[in-house]
């Protein structure tokens, strides 16, 4: 029996599980969207675990893409679905389409029993914010192991990569039980508006404001010390000038590595100015303005990640060889190049 559809309620759907897509099927049937019994629909790509309900009344595997492409290529605001000889079949006003229907559904999940929480922990308004933060400071390269995750502990998110670190601060009125997250699977699931967490070893669950979940699997093992690294001394404070957020929004032009595939910049100060650098392989850039400083220092950073503490504060103080950006709801430390 044919349903009727609003074509954007269901595009909202799926689009929102497309962080447990493969674009190609690393895993049976991760390149589709799985619909089960119970009216929900799943993703999963090896990393990713993505749920949520879903107003189709079926059961079998579509794949993603083809189907995505469809739904958003229509201008029809309702649309007519039903299986017919395993098929989707898809009605709009003056088209009709069939995208084969798997009946069998393959993707391992039950496999690996991905559990369904029934409860979250509330996590604060600035969770996904905050997050982000941590994810721009894990280690991209694939031999750091810990190094490439982000920790979750009490009231704190943190991540380093030798050079780096960062220590995010929830509200005290939050306390988590520790957990480390892949940051790469990380950054994916924080585009959203998360508002709970649940841990449930050896997985991690997410709540969505709209009732998705994602679910990744914990990094099994110890996290280093970061709060041994934040220096007791009040140290030595520089202003950013106002314009430093323009600078670097066009120092980003140049900024993207290809290897980590983020943006950074290398910032000097010297005989009271502020100078910013990119180069990559299709050019440089380089922009000074004058700054209220007589030290003498240089840096790289994740230029993301400046822009979001320069949203923050203004103000970087040096202790030793190390810079440090600090306020109330974060704490980000860098080595200073030697000069």
């Amino acid at each position: 029996m044919a349903q009727e559809i609003k074509t954007m309620d269901l595009i909202n759907e799926l689009e929102s599980l497309q962080k447990g897509l493969s674009p190609k099927e690393t895993i049976e049937q991760s390149d589709c969207f799985v619909f089960m019994d119970d009216g929900t629909v799943m993703t999963y790509n090896d990393n990713i675990a993505a749920t949520g309900k879903t107003t189709l009344d079926l059961e079998g595997a579509v794949e993603a893409q083809p189907l995505l492409r469809l739904l958003n290529n229509t201008k029809d605001e309702t649309i007519s679905v039903e299986i017919e000889d395993e098929e989707l079949r898809i009605k709009g006003k003056r088209f009709s389409t069939g995208i084969k229907l798997e009946k069998e559904i393959m993707l391992p999940t039950s496999d690996i029993e991905i559990p369904s929480p029934k409860s979250f922990e509330k996590t604060p308004s600035n969770f996904s914010k905050l997050a982000k933060l941590a994810c721009l400071t894990a280690s991209k390269s694939t031999n750091s192991g810990v190094l490439t995750c982000v920790h979750i502990e009490e009231n704190r998110i943190e991540s380093c990569d030798n050079d780096r670190i960062t220590i995010c601060y929830m509200d005290e009125n939050y306390y988590f039980d520790e957990v480390l997250i892949p940051a790469n699977n990380l950054t994916q699931i924080v585009k959203e508006n998360i508002v709970g967490l649940k841990v449930d070893d050896p997985w991690v669950h997410f709540k969505t404001d709209e009732d998705f979940i994602y679910s990744t699997r914990i990094f099994p093992a110890d996290y280093v010390d970061l709060q041994e690294h934040i220096p007791d001394e009040e140290g030595r404070q520089i202003e950013f000038p106002a314009e430093t957020e323009s600078i670097i929004n066009r120092a980003d032009v140049f900024g993207l590595d290809e290897t980590s595939k983020s943006k950074f910049a290398r910032i000097q100060i010297k005989k009271g100015k502020l100078t910013v650098t990119t180069r990559n392989q299709n050019g440089w850039f380089k922009e000074s303005v004058k700054v209220k400083s007589k030290e003498n220092i240089s840096f790289s950073i994740n230029t993301d990640f400046l822009r979001d503490v320069l949203k923050m504060t203004d103000s970087i103080t040096i202790v030793d060889h190390t810079l440090v950006f600090m306020d109330e709801q974060a704490t980000h430390l860098v080595q200073l190049e030697e000069e």
